[in-house]
């Protein structure tokens, strides 16, 4: 029910308007559940009727116990919400900076043409960001997040972070927050959008604010850094360097109207340096509190009315809160800064060369497919193409077709290559690039293969092994076909008998000179191919003082023992009914073949 000061001030803006009979109904603004807070309400803030900014504001009242606030009823002028538990397309991001960019130039202006309601508005506000992050339940959230989701090392290791440094994130040189009036809390539920395009109906034409009780004094980073974490998407906030640019730009624009330049009251550096600040306490934030956001109203008002700490509630949605709180796999973000062609971009706790980025930019990057759903598909596309090499490959050994076909996807289907090929990382454009590899070194195409060799490296480093075993097997390849025979050149390395390749290498190692010498010119020119990428490789890891670039603790090279019996009991799991089949052959070929062996033993022990 209204009170009677309520009653009487409609009556009085019933008369004002020239509306003689009338009714009222009265409603909640808001269902229970969304952001439901009746009971907060920052009394002494007094907005100075900016009606050209804000919606129009009727009437108002800030008395104790009888605050009100009358303003137009923003549905029947065809605004609407969105979906609070999506996130927001480019569209609507761009209509909600622009949108910001104006709020904040308000200040700027009030500052310049009305100093002292501007002084006297600003007096009013109290910042409570620091004592937010000091509150007991603010930690005993973050302990919470940190339990349920123990499994995840690295975000756990984040949390850790900033549960020890959290309250000192504003404690720095002096800096001055208090620069332009805030919203305070942009989010779905505070945004209303109207669609008046009838060609795009879902593209919106304008945009308002609601709910206006968090509203203060600081910095325009918080506006943004709340909206990007909480209603954008991780493709649009790793992008958000485009949309400061663009918030920037407009925010320059309307103070020239009145004849200020932004750059000397308020410089690019300084929002960005702002921004990189906030971000520390948004992300903190968010993950306390995100869940909030992506509850339903039934759920999100019995835990409201629970009397417990509330902090300690599970994740109702856990699927899609852990989706957005935690970060997607790093290649992601680089993945989509070089399909926009932007190459200066790293992040160090990536430890692979851009082999995969680079190939993303090549065939996406002209398209502009940039999204998450256009990097996962390179995976697939390139894992079907492993089942075409492979087919090729199986094909040299001249074993039926049918059977080619069915061994290139099973290979394709074993369990880790098939989920691998539906997520944006590096195995499987790496497994193409082996493939390819091994595919122009049994044709003979030995130029082309180091260039694909180079590719993997590119993609993985640990790939330098395959290129160098490959690399060797041309080489005794050849260096045995002159010793036997020059009629053994075209015949494959594993045909050979092993009694000749014994008395070879005794011989090759005693006196290799009278046989290199006899090598002719082209053997020397591929020879020369396979060598210069390696040593490129090795000047690189003497260089970098590492294998692995970016974070060199995550990946360090060592004697691994228990590998061995990791590869073993894979092994038995997904390749027990070929054992059966060829496990007498193998023993004879194991016999015969010591020294390959022993080589492969040594890689598993050292990869």
């Amino acid at each position: 029910m209204l009170n009677v000061k309520q009653t009487n001030s409609i009556k009085r803006m019933a008369s004002e308007n020239g509306f003689r009979d009338y009714t009222y109904s009265v409603n909640p603004a808001t269902n229970k559940g969304d952001n439901y807070m009746g009971n907060i309400f920052l009394k002494d803030i007094s907005l100075p009727h900016p009606s050209r900014v804000f919606t129009t504001i009727h009437d108002y009242s800030l008395d104790n116990l009888e605050e009100y606030l009358i303003f137009d009823d923003m549905k029947s002028l065809g605004y609407r919400m969105q979906d609070r538990k999506k996130t927001m397309d480019e569209a609507h991001v761009r209509m909600v900076i622009k949108e910001l960019a104006k709020l904040h130039s308000f200040s700027f202006v009030l500052k310049h043409l009305k100093p002292e309601m501007y002084k006297e508005f600003s007096i009013k506000l109290n910042d409570y960001l620091k004592v937010l992050l000091r509150t007991s339940k603010t930690d005993n959230r973050i302990k919470h997040l940190m339990k349920r989701y123990a499994k995840n090392s690295e975000f756990v290791k984040i949390m850790e972070t900033y549960q020890n440094s959290s309250s000192q994130i504003f404690d720095n040189d002096g800096e001055n927050w208090d620069l332009v009036i805030i919203h305070g809390d942009v989010w779905c539920n505070n945004l209303m959008f109207k669609y008046d395009d009838a060609e795009n109906p879902q593209k919106p034409t304008s945009c308002c604010f609601l709910d206006w009780q968090l509203t203060k004094i600081g910095s325009p980073a918080y506006d943004l850094c709340y909206f990007f974490f909480y209603a954008t998407s991780k493709e649009i906030l790793n992008n958000h360097k485009e949309y400061l640019a663009l918030y920037y730009e407009i925010m320059r624009e309307n103070l020239r109207y009145i004849g200020s330049d932004l750059n000397d009251i308020f410089p690019f550096e300084l929002l960005e340096k702002h921004w990189r600040t906030f971000c520390r306490f948004m992300f903190l934030n968010t993950v306390t509190n995100l869940d909030m956001v992506l509850n339903d109203e039934k759920t999100l008002l019995e835990i409201l009315e629970d009397k417990n700490d509330t902090m300690s509630n599970d994740i109702q949605h856990c699927e899609t809160y852990y989706e957005r709180i935690s970060d997607e796999e790093f290649h992601i973000p680089l993945g989509q800064q070089y399909c926009r062609f932007k190459f200066d971009e790293w992040d160090p706790k990536v430890t692979t060369l851009p082999g995969l980025y680079l190939i993303t930019s090549l065939l996406l990057g002209p398209l502009n497919l940039c999204s998450i759903y256009w990097l996962r598909f390179i995976s697939l596309l390139f894992s079907c193409l492993n089942i075409i090499l492979l087919y090729a490959i199986f094909s040299l050994h001249l074993k039926k077709e049918w059977q080619n076909i069915l061994s290139a996807i099973t290979v394709v289907l074993l369990p880790p290559l098939y989920f691998f090929s539906h997520i944006y990382y590096t195995d499987i454009v790496s497994l193409t690039s082996i493939l390819l590899l091994i595919f122009l070194n049994e044709l003979g195409f030995h130029y082309f293969a180091a260039i694909a060799g180079f590719f993997s490296i590119l993609c993985r480093q640990t790939n330098v092994i395959f290129l160098a075993v490959y690399a060797g097997k041309y080489i005794l390849n050849e260096l045995y076909a002159i010793w036997v025979n020059k009629n053994f050149k075209y015949k494959k390395f594993g045909e050979l008998p092993a009694k000749h390749f014994q008395t070879f290498f005794v011989g090759i190692i005693k006196n290799p000179i009278k046989l290199l010498k006899h090598m002719p010119l082209q053997f020397w020119l591929n020879t020369l191919s396979y060598i210069s990428v390696l040593l490129a490789f090795l000047i690189f890891v003497l260089l970098n003082g590492s294998i692995v670039v970016g974070d060199k603790s995550a990946h360090q090279v060592s004697v691994n023992i228990p590998q061995i019996f990791y590869f073993g009991l894979f092994s038995l799991i997904f390749g027990w009914p070929y054992f059966i089949i060829e496990c007498l052959n193998f023993l004879q070929f194991a016999r015969r073949h010591k020294l390959f062996i022993i080589s492969i033993l040594w890689k598993i022990l050292v990869v």
